[in-house]
């Protein structure tokens, strides 16, 4: 591997540690409005696509860090980068999720609103 090539890696593998301290910085910065709001609510959808929205990204970024340090070596690394595609694609199903009850919700539950927000979904 060149100079080039090795610094390039590192820098990824700094980005990543980076962009995780951000998101847990926002976590904790952001979990007395968590703690406020829908601790303590009964669950239902909402609270269970808003709870996997908040955690997945997490999950997401620790497992992202993880791979970027460790040194895989001769181990197969497919299935963990398979779990690891599929829990970036379900975080970003319940942010679309999350996003869609939010427009909803704020346009006075009007059926107009849900009907354009799902046909520009699909």
């Amino acid at each position: 591997m060149s100079v080039p090539d090795s610094f390039g890696l590192q820098l990824a593998k700094y980005t990543n540690v980076a962009g995780l301290t951000i998101l847990i910085y926002d976590y904790f910065v952001t979990l007395h409005f968590e703690v406020q709001w829908t601790w303590g609510r009964k669950w239902g959808i909402t609270r269970t696509v808003f709870m996997f929205s908040r955690y997945g990204p997490l999950a997401c970024a620790l497992m992202t860090s993880y791979s970027a340090v460790k040194t895989w070596g001769t181990q197969d690394c497919a299935p963990f980068n398979d779990a690891l595609n599929g829990l970036h694609f379900l975080s970003v199903i319940a942010a679309e999720v999350l996003l869609i009850f939010r427009v909803y919700a704020f346009s006075g539950k009007k059926r107009a609103y849900l009907i354009s927000i799902l046909s520009f979904g699909l």
